[in-house]
């Protein structure tokens, strides 16, 4: 072997092994990064990936042999009222001749009056009926549920965790802090699942508001935790309503538990598989698309250059859509001048589909397969082309989520969703939280849910 060729086989040795310890050090610090959770760097707990956890005997709530901690009842002289409760007659045979046993039962009714905790106490007298033979109290007023909580209190509670995510024993805190009043976690949890099934009605017609109406909607759903399992949040939203669901799975299964097998409305989405055969007027969301072309802009390969292509022309459609919103150009004139950027737009899509570029070729041939689905708000004027209103609806309840441990039982996952739908479409229609749930709660014990004229 000569000498020049011999220095040449030496040379590409030495680059071979520092190519082998550059691929060693890349691929442990690919490893690293992959494994990277809270424990072993400075990664918030709220990012890391959880896993399923089997079923497990661990429940949740006292345990046998715990000791009751009741709620004692306010002594006299911090009572605001104190009522004597009476009766005339015997509640089971209607009969008048009773007489009274002098036993007395007493029962403490705690509510939120003029921005102040408000005690009324109410004594109620013991009788014996002689004709059935019964024994009992006198009955409390109309107006009392059998919760020792008014609605006020209670839509206070409910007001702070769903519409301003403190958690329980924040709630607790801030009813010590503010009033002096002391409520426990676990009548915090109660009072919310109490508050849902009242409130289920008013969910039950946010969603037939939605799916009878003729709005776009928007649709997305986002993780959730439930039982220490990874469930999903769906999330379908018009301009006036919002309506949230929790479901384990992320599939077709849950999509038709959310939209029903009647719904034909105007849809934007981004191209999850699941919404694909979906026979209405469909809209991709056009930012999501945009991200992909930036993808394939910051690759160092020949899909560097149809990706810039891609992005010049959305950005140029975005451009056009902002005027159109601004009122500067008319709907039509808007269509004229897109159809350039459709053409060139699909013109580039099948120059990727030829691409060595595999996950290029890959992308531009599935998105040419349902490449109307990119331009259906030029034809319907009131359509949108991003599905920012859903992720905007949706943002309340990721900050939820990573505040939150999310929920355990299936009274909670009630409450996340039907609360958290009321709250946000009440925003939407700028009306408040705490007075409408105050009123529904006033008003069911009377009126079976009635909601005295208020609409969702």
């Amino acid at each position: 072997m000569k000498h020049k060729d011999f220095q040449y086989v030496v040379q590409l040795e030495n680059e071979n092994t520092l190519l082998k310890q550059k691929i060693s050090e890349l691929q442990e610090e690919l490893n690293r990064y992959k494994n990277r959770n809270s424990r072993n760097s400075s990664t918030p707990p709220s990012q890391d990936f959880k896993r399923n956890t089997p079923n497990s005997t661990h429940l949740g709530g006292a345990k046998p042999g715990h000791k009751a901690h009741q709620r004692e009842c306010i002594s006299d002289d911090k009572v605001d009222k104190i009522i004597t409760s009476t009766c005339d007659r015997c509640p089971t045979c209607k009969t008048q001749i009773i007489r009274k046993t002098g036993a007395t039962s007493n029962f403490q009714y705690v509510d939120l009056l003029d921005g102040k905790i408000h005690i009324s106490n109410y004594n109620r007298i013991g009788y014996y009926c002689p004709c059935c033979r019964k024994r009992f109290f006198a009955p409390l007023p109309d107006n009392i549920g059998r919760s020792p909580f008014g609605p006020r209190l209670r839509a206070a509670v409910c007001t702070l965790t769903a519409r301003f995510h403190l958690s329980k024993r924040e709630v607790t805190d801030l009813f010590r802090d503010f009033f002096n009043f002391h409520i426990s976690n676990g009548m915090v949890s109660k009072i919310e699942a109490a508050t849902a099934a009242f409130l289920k009605p008013s969910y039950q017609k946010i969603r037939k508001e939605i799916l009878n109406s003729q709005q776009p909607a928007y649709v997305d759903e986002t993780r959730w935790r439930h039982a220490r399992r990874n469930a999903y949040i769906w999330e379908i939203s018009t301009k006036s309503h919002t309506l949230y669901q929790v479901h384990l799975r992320r599939n077709k299964e849950a999509r038709d538990a959310l939209l029903g097998n009647q719904f034909r409305q105007p849809l934007v989405t981004d191209r999850y598989c699941v919404y694909r055969n979906l026979d209405v007027p469909h809209q991709y969301c056009l930012t999501h698309l945009l991200r992909n072309f930036q993808s394939f802009a910051e690759c160092s390969s020949i899909a560097r250059f149809i990706g810039k292509g891609l992005v010049e022309q959305m950005k140029s459609v975005f451009r056009l859509w902002r005027l159109y919103r601004r009122g500067k150009i008319k709907f039509d004139e808007l269509k004229r001048k897109c159809r350039y950027r459709q053409k060139t737009i699909k013109d580039l899509l099948k120059d990727g589909v030829f691409s060595s570029n595999k996950r290029l070729s890959r992308f531009s041939w599935d998105l040419l397969g349902s490449y109307d689905r990119m331009w259906t708000f030029l034809r319907i004027r009131d359509l949108g082309p991003t599905n920012n209103q859903a992720e905007r609806d949706l943002r309340p309840m990721v900050l939820w989520r990573k505040k939150s441990f999310g929920t355990k039982g299936k009274k909670g996952m009630q409450f996340v969703a039907i609360v958290g739908s009321i709250v946000q479409t009440l925003k939407k229609q700028g009306k408040s939280v705490y007075a409408f749930i105050s009123e529904v709660l006033a008003t069911s014990h009377r009126q079976k849910f009635l909601l005295s004229g208020q609409t969702l």
